[in-house]
């Protein structure tokens, strides 16, 4: 009778192991076992404005957020362009409404050397309202201040 009981007690004892290392005792397959020493291989999903439900008073909105970018403004010294209205007359009202771009142009015409500025979201938007103005493309377009030709670049962060 003793090795009844003694048989029913260690198998109690591996069904209880067994139950309970599914509880906590081993983590899942899809979590990282990594130790504070060693480098985690689970990536951590950062909140987005998604994950927050809006507060009783707010309203749920859906913003979109602005890339930056990369302003280059190059002098060309040889324009091979065939037709003239390939290139964009200089309008200080018209290039005024993004002053990023406008200081870079007059900067480059005047001093004939490439200018670069790091754009935030809200610059790259100005430009980019100016290239549209002129129905241009903001990969590359020409133009004319001060009878020197200078070439807009944009480029955008991934």
């Amino acid at each position: 009778m003793p090795s009844n009981v003694r048989t029913l007690l260690l198998v109690g004892v591996l069904c209880l192991m067994v139950a309970l290392s599914g509880c906590g005792g081993f983590p899942p397959a899809s979590q990282s076992t990594a130790t504070a020493d060693e480098p985690s291989t689970a990536t951590d999903k950062s909140p987005t404005a998604t994950d927050v439900p809006p507060s009783p008073t707010e309203s749920p909105t859906t913003a979109t957020v602005s890339r930056g970018g990369l302003l280059i403004v190059d002098p060309v010294e040889n324009t091979t362009v065939s037709n003239g209205s390939e290139i964009v007359q200089y309008n200080q009202t018209k290039f005024s409404q993004s002053p990023t771009l406008n200081d870079a142009i007059t900067e480059a015409a005047s001093t004939k050397t490439t200018q670069q500025r790091d754009l935030a979201g809200q610059d790259v938007q100005r430009i980019e309202s100016v290239a549209e103005a002129y129905n241009a493309s903001t990969g590359g377009f020409l133009v004319s201040k001060n009878e020197t030709v200078v070439r807009v670049s944009l480029g955008y962060e991934l």
